[in-house]
């Protein structure tokens, strides 16, 4: 495969990724932080999507409403930071941060081989789910 059909078929690959894991953590339809049930929600990273590495891992994401994650002053995951990184260390515990860090801060190159086994296991996951979720949100 030529090196330019190769990088389109990654992006391509790439492109699903993010937007399975985005349906996987928008589709509990209440936000994490203040429990609102919404239809309007967003798909927060942890660690920022430039950490190539855990950017479609499902542990970096929370499902925040759109207060919680860009608007509020008081608290929102990108108006204050610091504020988000407590709470979500007391919300899913120290060691699970840690872990999620370590593996934040380590270089990965992806290959389309690795990138596809990804998109099947986080396709069969969401499937799986999806049905459990909606039943609870009646």
């Amino acid at each position: 495969m030529s090196k330019i059909k190769y990088t389109i078929e990654k992006k391509k690959l790439e492109t699903k990724l993010d937007t399975i894991r985005w349906k996987i953590i928008r589709d509990i339809w209440y936000c994490i932080h203040c429990w609102k049930r919404s239809k309007i929600l967003n798909a927060h990273h942890v660690f920022g999507r430039r950490k190539l590495s855990v950017r479609r891992d499902i542990d970096n994401g929370v499902c925040l409403c759109p207060s919680c994650h860009i608007l509020s002053i008081d608290f929102s995951a990108h108006q204050t930071g610091t504020e988000f990184a407590e709470w979500i260390i007391e919300f899913r515990g120290r060691q699970w941060y840690d872990d999620l860090k370590f593996r934040a801060y380590q270089i990965k190159q992806w290959t389309i081989d690795e990138l596809e086994k990804r998109l099947e296991e986080l396709t069969l996951f969401y499937d799986k789910i999806k049905d459990e979720w909606k039943s609870k949100r009646k």
